[in-house]
């Protein structure tokens, strides 16, 4: 990867080498579809924040099943890292948040104003410069209720919660999209890139005639080679070049 902006309080962008900057900023601009992850790509997990937002409910602290749940997540973290955290959060779905109490009280925090005061730096201004015309799509493990307060917050057209098995979401956009050609992806985790994966095997096949992909970081020294384009957790330096070209 090649930085076009070094990293500077927290802002910068790296390509891969081979494809000018133009085209690649071009490709963003002209994508019929936008599918992108929320956690830690956007804003910070919603997910991570209701699971550690039952640390301080003393019911929780007192059940069992929580406590379980949190040595076994605590055990796989260790082992797995990052990879563990789809798995955690899926079995926290089904262990504590089917109980339309809890949803309601999601609801009710997750509001579209709630959402969007969470987004990362410049988050909002990068999704304004995306024509009017390209779907955009959240393919998130997070529950209905807060995906729906990030759609509305973003502007988006689409929401695919729950999605566990991003490779399979794929095929759902597909179907909603047949005559898409041009894609555009945006993530942060493993997941996101069997997505990212699955859309370069449908190029090869001459389904999709173009895909870019932006990989957001937490830092310039964890870059993803595997995507197009590197940023960190704050958009301005991505937003400046669109500005420009």
């Amino acid at each position: 990867m090649e930085f076009v902006i070094e990293p500077k309080n927290g802002i910068w962008v790296a390509v891969k080498p081979g494809v000018k900057l133009p085209e690649y900023l071009d490709r963003i601009k002209n994508a019929d579809v936008l599918a992108a992850d929320i956690d830690d790509t956007i804003a910070p997990s919603p997910a991570k924040r209701i699971a550690f937002s039952k640390l301080k409910d003393i019911r929780f602290l007192a059940s069992p099943k929580f406590m379980m749940w949190g040595f076994n997540t605590c055990l796989d973290l260790a082992v797995k890292g990052k990879a563990a955290e789809s798995d955690a959060w899926k079995d926290f779905i089904e262990l504590f948040l089917r109980d339309p109490a809890e949803q309601d009280k999601i609801r009710r925090q997750y509001t579209p104003e709630f959402a969007r005061s969470t987004f990362y730096p410049s988050v909002a201004d990068f999704y304004a410069r995306l024509p009017l015309y390209m779907k955009k799509f959240f393919v998130t493990r997070n529950i209905r209720e807060v995906g729906e307060a990030y759609l509305e917050a973003a502007g988006f057209n689409e929401l695919l919660p729950e999605q566990f098995d991003k490779r399979g979401s794929l095929d759902m956009i597909l179907l909603m999209q047949p005559e898409a050609r041009r894609f555009l992806v945006q993530g942060d985790s493993e997941e996101d890139q069997e997505f990212l994966e699955r859309l370069e095997l449908k190029k090869k096949i001459g389904r999709l005639h173009q895909v870019t992909s932006i990989y957001v970081s937490g830092s310039p020294y964890s870059l993803n080679p595997a995507f197009d384009i590197n940023i960190g957790r704050d958009y301005t330096g991505l937003v400046k070049l669109l500005q420009a070209c």
